[in-house]
């Protein structure tokens, strides 16, 4: 697994497919990130490019979805980052996606 520090990519494909995985629109999947729903679709049709931060929570998102072995799982647990991301803003989500939790 790589680094926060280390370039980390993921294709536009990859963006659409872990937004659809975790079943958020794009609005939604840009509220966890802290983005406007545009800059998700501009991600996804390859416009424009997510900064490294954003990369490597997405990258680290997937790989916790990764280990959680089910799709219930996986959409509680982002359903959960959605809750923080309106209650708290970006700095909870990052914190739970590269702090551990579940």
């Amino acid at each position: 697994m790589p680094d926060v520090a280390n370039n980390v990519s993921m294709s536009p494909s990859e963006i659409r497919a872990l937004r659809k995985r975790v079943d958020l629109n794009q609005t939604d999947f840009g509220e966890v990130l802290g983005v406007a729903q545009m800059t998700v679709s501009d991600w996804e049709n390859g416009a424009t490019r997510p900064s490294q931060t954003h990369l490597a929570a997405m990258y680290q998102w997937r790989e916790r979805l990764d280990e959680m072995g089910s799709k219930e799982k996986e959409v509680d647990w982002t359903r959960k980052l959605l809750r923080s991301a309106t209650q708290a803003g970006i700095l909870a989500v990052l914190l739970r996606i590269f702090g551990g939790s579940r």
